[in-house]
């Protein structure tokens, strides 16, 4: 099956007793729902081991055909009896129960695959157990991703530690991309980290896009976890700030630098740094003040001088007020002014 099953129920089984092929710890129970406004070939499959107490549900939907020997004839017809099989590489789900007018629900018994088991073995990832199988056949992990990961030259990793990489969202398709965007990180858990931040491979890929270079996995999951997305990274480097990098970049976005004030400050003509554009917005500088400021003959204040001004309340209205009265005052008189009552 080309989906995702039942992620919270591999990592609840994780936590049961280890149980033979032909013994389940407690009860698979599985139910269809096709839905009146599925028309993709998909059915709504849902799972649920029961455990004395406790019960854990996954639901997701599948193309019907992944279940062998359930027919869209038996789904959609009368109720009556069915049986079908989840077959993957780790093992097989054998499940039957009723289904008809679009619904269904039963049980299901598990049966590990050896050789997949031995497969694992020759291969390096050590001893697959009962609960581990049915893990790896929940989620559709198969040889393809333990082959990919031993390609990639993850050496030392076990059969857990596949598990827990899917668990964490990261599948066969999203090894293969990181691994040809260059990237090889020192363990699985630092590539389920680096999913577990929001760092995608489109990620990777937009923020690459934005002549930033091959950044570090530690710096994408920095500019995640700040907020710092591509079409942000693209307008902070195309108004005014072409060469900011990693820690600019996060500064910026930190300090509620957004992409329209960069956008103003550019329309302004002036020309800042970023720790400049940062101090401004601690400050409440607006773009609009840095341009009137131009306006009124005060274009070639520093961004000390501006957040003075501003820290002092001196308004543009109150330097039109005070040119008025003749001359040109700078920003010390100005505030000087301000603080006397005078403008």
């Amino acid at each position: 099956m080309n989906h995702r099953l039942v992620l919270s129920l591999a990592a609840a089984l994780a936590a049961l007793p280890s149980f033979a092929c032909a013994q389940m710890p407690g009860r698979i129970e599985w139910s269809i729902d096709h839905g009146e406004r599925r028309d993709d070939g998909k059915v709504q499959f849902t799972l649920m081991v029961r455990e004395g107490r406790s019960q854990n549900i996954h639901s997701h939907p599948v193309a019907l055909d992944s279940l062998a020997g359930l027919t869209a004839e038996q789904l959609r017809g009368r109720r009556g009896p069915v049986r079908f099989a989840v077959k993957e590489d780790a093992g097989t789900l054998d499940c039957s129960g009723t289904a008809g007018s679009g619904e269904g629900e039963g049980a299901c018994s598990f049966a590990g695959n050896p050789e997949f088991v031995g497969a694992l073995e020759r291969q390096g990832f050590g001893h697959a157990d009962d609960r581990q199988l049915l893990s790896l056949t929940m989620m559709d992990v198969g040889l393809p991703m333990f082959a990919e990961i031993a390609r990639q030259g993850y050496r030392g990793a076990s059969v857990g530690d596949v598990i827990r990489l899917r668990e964490h969202g990261v599948g066969l398709e999203m090894l293969r991309e990181v691994s040809a965007l260059g990237y090889k990180l020192p363990t699985l858990g630092a590539l389920a980290d680096m999913r577990d931040h929001g760092v995608t491979t489109d990620y990777i890929r937009a923020v690459m896009a934005n002549r930033l270079g091959k950044l570090s996995p530690q710096e994408l999951i920095d500019l995640r976890d700040h907020g710092v997305m591509p079409d942000y990274v693209a307008e902070v480097r195309r108004n005014g700030f072409p060469d900011a990098g990693v820690r600019e970049l996060i500064d910026m976005r930190d300090h509620g630098v957004s992409a329209a004030f960069v956008r103003e400050l550019a329309a302004s003509g002036r020309r800042f740094s970023a720790d400049d554009v940062v101090r401004m917005r601690d400050h409440g500088l607006s773009a609009g003040f840095v341009g009137e400021l131009r306006e009124v003959g005060y274009g070639d204040l520093s961004v000390d001088e501006m957040i003075r001004l501003r820290d002092n309340g001196v308004s543009l209205a109150s330097i039109r007020r005070a040119n008025a009265q003749g001359g040109r005052y700078s920003p010390d008189e100005l505030i000087r002014m301000r603080n006397e009552g005078r403008i």
